[in-house]
């Protein structure tokens, strides 16, 4: 089976880590609620605390 790279636009991308900071759900929820790899979720909180 091969599986195609996601694409996120910075808008969805932006709601995601607004809702993580907002202190209501974890990586491993939102990674459910979305279908994205938490780990995924952990780097771009990480480059938007770091890079804005």
């Amino acid at each position: 089976m091969f599986i195609l790279n996601k694409k996120h636009e910075l808008d969805f991308k932006l709601r995601i880590i607004k809702e993580y900071k907002d202190g209501n759900i974890g990586y491993d929820s939102l990674g459910r609620k979305y279908d994205i790899q938490p780990s995924i979720l952990r780097t771009w909180i990480y480059q938007f605390d770091t890079f804005g």
